[in-house]
C-alpha cells in the first residue's frame, strides 16, 4: 500500500508522524509516535499488556522499528483505516490530536542529554 507521510511535528519532545495511506478508492490516516532509547515501553510488542492498553482511535496496531526513512527508530502508532472510520471524521487534525493524546498517556521520561538534536528544516523536523 502506497504511504505518503502528510506531516512530521513534535509534542512535548516526542517526534510524531502522520500518514496518509492509499489503496485504490480507498484512503485512511496513521498516527505515530516515536519512543526514545531507554524509553520504559521501548521494544515493547503491540501485545503487551501496558501498550495494547492505551487508549487512542481503534487501538495500537503498530509497534515496530520504523518503516519511514524520515523518523528513524521504534514506533508505535495506530490507524483510522476501520470499519466507519472516514476522511472527514480522521482528519490529519484528529490524528495530530490523537498522537497528543497518545503522548500524555505514556510515562514520564526525560530524554537525555545527548540525544540528537531536532531542529526544523523547511516545514519538517530533521536529526542530526
Amino acid at each position: 500500500m502506497p504511504s505518503k507521510t502528510e506531516v512530521i511535528f513534535e509534542y512535548k519532545s516526542y517526534q510524531c508522524i502522520i500518514t496518509f495511506n492509499n489503496e485504490g478508492k480507498w484512503g485512511w490516516r496513521c498516527g505515530y509516535v516515536k519512543l526514545p532509547k531507554g524509553h520504559p515501553y521501548y521494544g515493547f510488542s503491540m501485545m503487551q499488556h501496558v501498550i495494547s492498553n492505551l487508549e487512542v482511535h481503534g487501538g495500537i496496531t503498530f509497534a515496530a522499528s520504523s518503516i519511514f526513512p524520515d523518523v528513524p527508530g521504534y514506533l508505535i502508532g495506530f490507524d483510522c483505516g476501520h470499519g466507519g472510520d472516514d476522511l472527514i471524521k480522521c482528519s490529519r487534525e484528529y490524528v495530530e490530536q490523537q498522537c497528543k493524546a497518545l503522548i500524555d498517556q505514556l510515562p514520564p521520561f526525560t530524554i537525555p542529554l545527548n540525544s540528537p538534536k531536532v531542529i526544523p528544516c523547511k516545514g519538517r523536523k530533521v536529526s542530526f
